[in-house]
């Protein structure tokens, strides 16, 4: 079951518990036009095994809005659990990845 574990005005989080010490971390990507959040998606690129992070922005920010350094911080507590961590995106969400992956890493 997914879960909102943080949210504020320009991001949230949905965590999926799998009960694994694997964890993938997503974000969204660029959308035209965007002005609002997405849900998350239940396939996971293939990794349905796997337990599921995936950060939302409510618009195509690049990750650079208010609130984010509140966001990672709720999130560090999650991505620490697992042992294995994989932090995946394409386009905004690659860079999103970056930013994320650097910070959990610390």
């Amino acid at each position: 079951m997914t879960n909102l574990v943080a949210s504020n005005k320009n991001y949230r989080a949905h965590y999926t518990d799998r009960g694994t010490s694997k964890l993938i971390v997503t974000f969204d990507h660029f959308v035209w036009h965007k002005n609002n959040f997405t849900d998350p998606s239940d396939s996971v690129y293939g990794l349905k095994k796997w337990s599921h992070l995936h950060i939302g922005s409510r618009q195509n920010d690049w990750y650079t809005s208010i609130g984010l350094e509140d966001i990672q911080q709720k999130c560090l507590n999650i991505t620490k659990r697992h042992s294995e961590v994989i932090h995946y995106g394409s386009s905004m969400a690659a860079y999103a990845a970056l930013l994320f992956g650097s910070f959990f890493s610390t």
